[in-house]
């Protein structure tokens, strides 16, 4: 029986792969030549295939006396009523969405995954800040149709949730959210008044609350060919807010509109199209301090500068389209307790 290591983090990729084989072979592409035979070699790969979905499940069951001498429509028709149950056995990691505007990005990502990841509703809380109302008068267009798509699905919404100020206090919100998401985040100031930097290092303090080490955040943010770092440097200040909170950027990834068809990034407040967001990169931080008290503060800038030179700038990875993992592999991964000893929690 071919059983996988939950410990190695790309077994996510597996998974993923597995399932994509499963759902080959109940439409027939694993067929072979000879419709009522089923070759020995073939068949054992199959097994395989359903044993690792299983294991990683934590289910076993016995397949080999249950389809010996069977036809491949008897197997096929198996797997098929298998399938259903494997596809909605396989857990995502909880996720959640702060600021979310019109609900437009929940949306496109549920749609993007549907056939790979039917349990991702469920694991998705999506919030934001503006009351429902508000939302009603400010997205008339969209918002009332992505609230009735999102809740038929079964995501969870929230509304009034300053994602400065979260806490597993709130309801609503479970105790662990593995990752969490801000696109864009803003306050429609004047990038000179400083206030930016400080709603970021705020939310990535506050979200920290409701993770423990190894779980990451993605904020997504306009990229300026020329000034790119001035930007993430000043203006956000996603250097310091990070850093301050003990999350390193780990990975960084093109965010096009091609990415998630049919989300719009509006102005913050308003039913407008953000232009200046068309060119725009992914930031994943992982959560890599456990305490606080001993993350070595860096002091904010008092003037503009070009963070090209500061120490505690982001790390000059390389843009990448990967995918996020989104099943949960282990205990470890759906677990909702938080590390112990935080003096933050």
């Amino acid at each position: 029986m071919s059983v996988v290591d939950n410990s190695n983090e790309e077994n996510e990729k597996d998974v993923d792969n597995l399932a994509d084989a499963l759902a080959g072979v109940v439409v027939g592409d694993e067929k072979p030549e000879n419709d009522k035979d089923i070759d020995s070699k073939r068949q054992k790969r199959l097994y395989n295939l359903i044993y690792q979905l299983l294991d990683i499940n934590g289910q076993i069951i016995k397949l080999d006396a249950e389809f010996e001498g069977k036809s491949m429509d008897y197997f096929k028709k198996y797997l098929d009523q298998l399938n259903v149950k494997l596809r909605f056995k396989i857990r995502c990691k909880k996720r959640l969405f702060v600021g979310e505007g019109d609900f437009s990005y929940a949306r496109a990502l549920l749609q993007k995954h549907a056939v790979k990841h039917p349990t991702l509703p469920e694991a998705i809380t999506a919030t934001e800040y503006v009351s429902k109302k508000d939302l009603e008068t400010i997205y008339s267009e969209n918002f009332p149709e992505n609230e009735k798509f999102l809740t038929e699905e079964g995501v969870t919404l929230l509304y009034g949730i300053d994602a400065t100020k979260l806490s597993y206090n709130i309801k609503g919100l479970k105790k662990r959210y593995p990752r969490i998401h801000f696109n864009f985040p803003h306050d429609k100031s004047d990038f000179k008044k400083r206030s930016l930097p400080l709603l970021i290092a705020e939310f990535f303090a506050s979200a920290r609350k409701l993770q423990k080490r190894k779980d990451r955040i993605h904020v997504t943010l306009p990229k300026d060919p020329e000034k790119n770092d001035f930007y993430l440097g000043y203006v956000y200040g996603i250097y310091d807010g990070s850093s301050n909170a003990g999350y390193q950027l780990i990975r960084k990834r093109k965010f096009e509109k091609s990415r998630y068809p049919g989300y719009i990034h509006r102005i913050t407040k308003t039913n407008v199209s953000a232009t200046v967001t068309e060119v725009r990169r992914e930031y994943i931080f992982e959560n890599v301090k456990k305490d606080l008290d001993k993350i070595k503060k860096s002091t904010p800038p008092t003037k503009i500068v070009c963070y090209n030179e500061v120490v505690n700038s982001l790390s000059n990875l390389p843009t990448d389209s990967d995918s996020s993992e989104y099943t949960e592999l282990s205990a470890e991964d759906s677990s909702d307790s938080l590390d112990e000893g935080d003096p933050e929690r």
